[in-house]
């Protein structure tokens, strides 16, 4: 109700504003919305937090509601509206705002609140919210070159101001250079353009300027590389672009190809709502091109936390609330980012629909995107040949000795210094005593006629656990001369080295070093398996310079240098003079026969017969498990520290003794997979910390379990053995080996009944993400204890194959098996392996959406807090910014709504922003 002192105190004072109040028609906007903002929606606003009396003066409905049938705001009617009645109340408990807020009304504020009233209190949103319309430019005149212009003039006569005179050539040469492409124009450029504007150069060019001149430098810029990179780098402010992930690790990341694109889209001259659309839903496009999901990099600028122990859940949320905020700020120009804990204090966005909003962006995974590459790709075809070369050829890298050594007798041997050399029974010389930091060894032997082919300096150790002096047991053997001295008196004859290879060499002293002259290099002997106790080098004479000698016996002296230093001298060698074995061929192919059978009887008993198990259902606490057509499974989405993958498997018709887990490599995983490690840990790896079995709820215990290859990148042991010791904090992992195909076999204590399905459990964890990204079960029946083997399906069904039953392509396919296996041959597979492994193409950080069936639910988040999850919410726009063309429903929606018509903010956001560069 009104009372009457009220009554008359609004009467009063609308007496005198009548009289004193300009003229000028009130606009809400302009006029009203800045009063009731500043001075009445802290209490009175969109924050429900601090909303006092359940009155928003911020919506059109509370404003000209009614309160005790008295109108808040009555139109027309000042003395009948209750705001004018508490605002000119002098009563300390009724007026508004009250003195405690200490944000007292002036008088000119309550005149402009009392006219606007008595106008009839016209409402409208901010002008921002209201679809932009295209105004009549004002009467144009010869300064306007363009409608801009001219809406620029008026206001500065407006103004009482008028523009400034034209600048100079020069001067407008420089400041298009500067504005487009952020360079200053070279001497010459500059006074190329300036004569093409004026026609003149130097002091004398002058105005006017040559209007077709001045477009073609306009475009010339624009056509420049420069122009994007210039305008690029706003944008990449915009979208945060880093080359780090950022916090405590702050590691490097694949964003240069987003980078790239965004100059590219800008010196194409690509049009901006295309350029939005493939920024956020580029992925979501029908056919969507590689160049089109490049583009969603925007949303992957955010920053990435490494550090060991976080919740990558947790820094997910954070990153969704980033690009929340990102889009508010660079499309719509709102600050979304004070809705994530409150409703917004001035901005007509609640908490709520802050979180409808982000629903729109969090429905989609993060993958690395590979960029093939054709260099790359050829080079990996060209690997492939050459592996096949070396893979038919590896028969003749065995190592059967090709020579043998000429009958010989050792005349003499010395070293310089004060050590003491002895000849051993074995033929050996055995160097004691001193052990110097220098040390040239000769030694003389004399062999027989016969063609002398190559040197062979056989080493051994003395009293070490190597053949070194020192406790190491390393040497390095600097150089090595041979030379003919002739029965003769004469000078001796040098016979130069062409090639060398050793039994045994330690990275960056090949054998080879020994034969360079270089007094700084060396041939050393610790391998990647440790230091022998025994290791031979051979080297290729050159005979050029024996063809003037006869078939008669010959002197031959070897120096071997040692200049790296005490700890590096060797103890004991012996010198052979090799000649060709004519059987050597024979004896390769019968000793690679005589192995092969014994590694197919060895391998045998685990060439089992495996057979793939088609899931039945797989399921997760996180990660979308997907059934492949292969029967194997690929994981994707969110992972977790702890991640738990359910499966069922179905029975076979025979009782099932083993199980083989296969850990499949796959492009789409980080790395080539064949786990999901995305951080931290080394990329594509996984952390099997435990795998179970069961049937409904009885367990089937595995007894046994092998692997094919196992590594950790921190040191501690690892093995599929350790995934089921019932210890989470230890288990298998395969680094070093990603993108590769690697095998576990887990026997079973009982076997699981005939027709039986089952399930098995699998545990992963580290303290970061660490799951299985794609992987097989397969089972067999086989009575014996099989163990992991990383040869195909096909392979062992040729190893159980009777070897007269063989075919030539089998017997070939098998030899290559066993030959890439053999130890004999480990650093040529090793090659071949190398040779076989992908590329490592280029990467670049892209989204991608979820399938259908497994979107990401969103959840508003009470006081922004990532634990707080509470009332589910689907994606929708703001009240404000509802288009009357209905909601948009997914990501490429509401990119498109971004940039439609219906949307007032983004084109005065853009304009603005660029108007402002």
């Amino acid at each position: 109700m009104i009372n009457r002192p009220a009554q008359l105190t609004v009467f009063a004072f609308l007496l005198t504003s009548t009289m004193t109040v300009c003229g000028q028609e009130i606009q809400f906007t302009r006029d009203v919305r800045p009063i009731l903002s500043n001075h009445c929606f802290q209490c009175h606003g969109p924050d429900e937090n601090s909303r006092e009396a359940e009155l928003r003066l911020d919506q059109k409905a509370e404003l000209f509601s009614k309160r005790d049938d008295v109108a808040v705001v009555a139109p027309g009617k000042p003395e009948q509206s209750l705001l004018m009645q508490r605002v000119l109340s002098h009563d300390p408990d009724v007026a508004m705002p009250p003195k405690a807020a200490n944000k007292p009304l002036s008088t000119d504020h309550k005149k402009t609140l009392e006219q606007w009233i008595r106008e009839g209190a016209s409402w409208e949103e901010h002008w921002s919210f209201i679809p932009p319309r295209r105004p009549t430019p004002p009467t144009a005149t010869d300064w306007a070159r363009t409608p801009i212009d001219s809406f620029i003039l008026d206001r500065m006569r407006q103004k009482g101001l008028e523009p400034s005179p034209q600048a100079g050539p020069y001067t407008l040469v420089r400041r298009a250079y500067l504005d487009l492409t952020g360079l200053q124009p070279e001497p010459h450029d500059a006074d190329d353009w300036v004569k093409k504007l004026s026609g003149q150069t130097g002091s004398n060019a002058s105005q006017p300027i040559n209007e077709r001149a001045w477009q073609d430098l306009i475009t010339h810029l624009m056509q420049s590389p420069a122009y994007g990179e210039r305008w690029a780098r706003r944008w990449l402010d915009l979208a945060r672009y880093a080359d780090t992930n950022g916090y405590e690790k702050d590691r490097d990341r694949s964003m240069w190809p987003y980078r790239d694109w965004v100059v590219e889209a800008i010196n194409s001259g690509m049009p901006f709502d295309r350029f939005t659309v493939e920024q956020l839903a580029g992925d979501m496009l029908p056919n969507a091109t590689i160049q089109q999901r490049i583009a969603t990099g925007f949303h992957r600028n955010t920053m990435l936390n490494e550090e060991g122990g976080i919740d990558p859940l947790e820094f997910r949320f954070h990153a969704m609330t980033d690009r929340v905020a990102t889009t508010g700020t660079t499309w719509l120009g709102l600050t979304l980012g004070c809705c994530q804990c409150h409703t917004h204090k001035y901005d007509p966005v609640s908490h709520h629909e802050y979180y409808q909003v982000m629903a729109f962006l969090n429905n989609c995974d993060e993958p690395a995107l590979q960029l093939t590459n054709e260099q790359l790709e050829q080079r990996w075809q060209a690997d492939q040949k050459t592996a096949d070369r070396l893979t038919a050829t590896l028969p003749d890298h065995w190592p059967v000795d090709s020579y043998q050594p000429l009958p010989s007798k050792v005349t003499h041997f010395s070293a310089d210094g004060s050590q003491e050399l002895k000849l051993a029974a074995d033929g050996f010389i055995e160097a004691h005593g001193e052990n110097p930091e220098r040390a040239i060894y000769r030694t003389e032997i004399e062999v027989p006629a016969g063609d002398i082919y190559s040197i062979r300096i056989n080493t051994r150790a003395v009293d070490g656990v190597g053949a070194g002096r020192t406790d190491h047991g390393n040497f390095v053997l600097t150089d090595l001369q041979v030379a003919m001295v002739p029965n003769e008196k004469g000078e001796a004859v040098a016979l130069p080295l062409m090639g060398a290879t050793a039994t045994s060499e330690q990275k960056n002293y090949p054998a080879g070093n020994a034969i360079d002259a270089d007094p700084k290099s060396g041939w050393g002997i610790h391998n990647e398996d440790g230091i022998p106790r025994e290791a031979s080098l051979t080297a290729i004479i050159d005979r050029s310079r024996l063809t003037h000698i006869g078939n008669q016996a010959q002197n031959l002296r070897v120096t071997i240098s040692q200049q790296l230093g005490k700890q590096h001298t060797i103890a004991a060698w012996q010198v052979e003079v090799l000649t060709p074995d004519e059987s050597a061929s024979q004896k390769r192919d019968a000793e690679i026969t005589a192995a092969m059978e014994e590694w197919r009887a060895r391998e045998l008993p685990h060439a089992t017969k495996w057979t793939h198990l088609m899931p039945v259902k797989a399921e997760a606490n996180l990660p979308i498990l997907t059934i492949q057509k292969d029967a194997s499974i690929f994981a994707s989405g969110d992972t977790a520290k702890r991640d738990d993958y359910y499966i069922t498997l179905p029975g076979e018709p025979y009782p099932i003794t083993s199980l083989r887990l296969e850990a499949l490599p796959d492009e789409r995983l980080p790395k080539g997979g064949p786990g999901s490690t995305y951080y931290e840990g080394t990329l594509g790896d996984f952390y099997l910390t435990e795998i179970d079995v069961s049937v409904d709820d009885q367990k089937f215990p595995l007894r046994r379990a092998t692997d094919t290859y196992r590594k950790n990148r921190y040191g501690q042991p690892v093995s599929a053995g350790l995934s089921i010791d019932g210890d989470i904090q230890t288990g298998w992992s395969v680094h070093g080996r990603q993108g590769e195909r690697h095998v576990a076999v887990y026997n079973l204590a009982e076997p699981i009944p005939a027709n039986q399905p089952f399930k098995v459990h699998m545990a992963f964890g580290r303290h970061f993400a660490s799951s299985l990204g794609r992987f097989r079960f397969s089972a067999t029946g086989d009575t014996g204890t099989p163990d992991a083997r990383e040869y195909s399906d096909n392979v062992a069904a040729l190893i159980r194959k009777a070897p007269t039953n063989l075919k030539p392509d089998e017997q070939k396919t098998l030899l290559s098996q066993f030959l890439l296996t053999a130890p004999e041959l480990k650093s040529v597979a090793a090659k071949i392996r190398t040779l076989r492994r992908p590329p490592a193409f280029n990467e670049s950080l892209v989204l991608a959406e979820r399938p259908p069936g497994h979107e990401r639910p969103t959840f508003r988040h009470h006081r922004g807090e990532s634990l707080q999850a509470r009332d589910r919410v689907s994606a929708r726009l703001p009240q404000v910014l509802t288009s009357e063309n209905g909601q948009p429903r997914n990501r490429l929606e509401f990119a498109r709504w971004i940039v439609s018509r219906g949307n007032p903010l983004t084109a005065r956001v853009v304009a603005n922003r660029h108007w402002q560069a």
